[in-house]
């Protein structure tokens, strides 16, 4: 079998990683199957994920899996059979590195309001020949960071480096990175000064900021996402994952 879905190359891999982003979902377990062979069962591969966790949550790491066409579903973690998302068919290509995020909202109120649905990223997308993003390491002295609009209340947002602190301790001004964003977007990886704070703005008012740990050696995803649901809506907030780092003394908290 193996041999037929891998035209007798063998068993090669990709390098795989999930996030929760789906602000009013419980925690959730991810299976996996074999389109051609479903009544064989489907195996978990990320169990009791909570919302606003990018598993593995090891700085700039992944797990394996063959490089094959699989089937992925998503659940609320404990019910096997009552899938949220599906996707029958998603094809992991040898070499490369996929960030597969689960979005929306799991109760739209409104026909504006995105629904649950899978956000495929490849993080390392035309490398060549694909080596699991090593061939596009960032220079030791740049730091590059990739954005992903993942908050479904949100509109569209603008992203800036730097600028003036205002009294109120809003940034204005600064250098545009990002002119227009919006749900389920995803930039390319874009050189930013660790130094200077980002600011995510939606309507000209600044939602989200990030600063700290912002390393040279290092690229990031940072995700707009929601803090815990609280009465009145979602309240954005950015988080990020270590997605490759050019030196190994990198220490970065755990996403749960």
């Amino acid at each position: 079998m193996v041999n037929g879905l891998t035209k007798g190359n063998g068993i090669k891999t990709a390098r795989v990683r999930f996030g929760h982003l789906i602000p009013d979902a419980q925690p959730v377990d991810v299976y996996a199957y074999l389109p051609q062979y479903k009544s064989l069962g489907e195996v978990p591969i990320n169990t009791d994920l909570k919302y606003g966790s990018i598993r593995p949550n090891i700085p700039a790491e992944y797990a394996d899996i063959p490089a094959i066409t699989l089937g992925i579903k998503i659940t609320p973690a404990g019910e096997k059979d009552n899938p949220i998302i599906e996707i029958k068919r998603q094809k992991f290509k040898a070499g490369r590195n996929y960030t597969l995020l689960a979005v929306g909202e799991a109760k739209s109120e409104g026909y504006d309001e995105p629904p649950v649905q899978a956000l495929p990223l490849v993080d390392n997308e035309g490398e060549k020949g694909p080596s699991y993003g090593r061939n596009q390491l960032p220079a030791p002295d740049e730091t590059k960071v990739r954005f992903v609009h993942a908050l479904p209340d949100a509109g569209p947002v603008k992203i800036t480096a730097g600028g003036e602190t205002n009294l109120d301790g809003s940034m204005s001004g600064g250098e545009t990175l990002v002119e227009e964003a919006t749900f389920g977007d995803s930039t390319d990886y874009l050189e930013v000064d660790p130094e200077k704070t980002i600011t995510i703005k939606e309507y000209g008012e600044a939602v989200a900021t990030v600063t700290g740990d912002y390393r040279p050696g290092t690229k990031y995803t940072v995700y707009l996402v929601s803090q815990q649901p609280e009465p009145g809506g979602l309240k954005p907030f950015a988080l990020a994952s270590v997605d490759a780092v050019a030196r190994a003394d990198l220490d970065v908290q755990p996403s749960d």
